[in-house]
């Protein structure tokens, strides 16, 4: 009966915490981004979830290579590849910009007036 203890608490060892946050253009917490993690080598879904109030996610994942990919609506999107994860492991901060700023970090004029030469 020892060898059906050790089995669960031997897996639940390997496994390691992958954990960051996701943050806003204003550098506020980012609530509800989705993290969708995936296998580097058999780019395999491996789970997706969801930012929580603090903009901040967390995955048990085994040992292994992975990547991120932070996706929400309204949010300009972005991936990391080749994380290695061995042990616990925390990333940088994450910032998604608003699709309300352009490329350059000026906001976006709205109503299409913007750069018209009427008068």
């Amino acid at each position: 009966m020892a060898s059906l203890l050790h089995g669960p608490v031997g897996l639940a060892a390997d496994l390691h915490e992958l954990q960051g946050a996701v943050y806003d253009d204003e550098k506020l917490p980012l609530k509800g981004a989705e993290i969708i993690l995936v296998d580097a080598n058999s780019r395999a879904l491996v789970k997706s979830l969801l930012s929580d109030a603090a903009g901040q996610y967390r995955f048990k994942v085994k040992s292994g290579t992975y990547e991120l990919r932070y996706r929400k609506a309204n949010y300009t999107s972005k991936d990391i590849k080749g994380i290695a994860v061995a042990t616990p492991t925390q990333l940088d901060t994450v910032q998604l910009m608003s699709r309300d700023w352009d490329i350059d970090g000026a906001q976006a004029a709205s109503g299409g007036s913007a750069g018209s030469d009427c008068e």
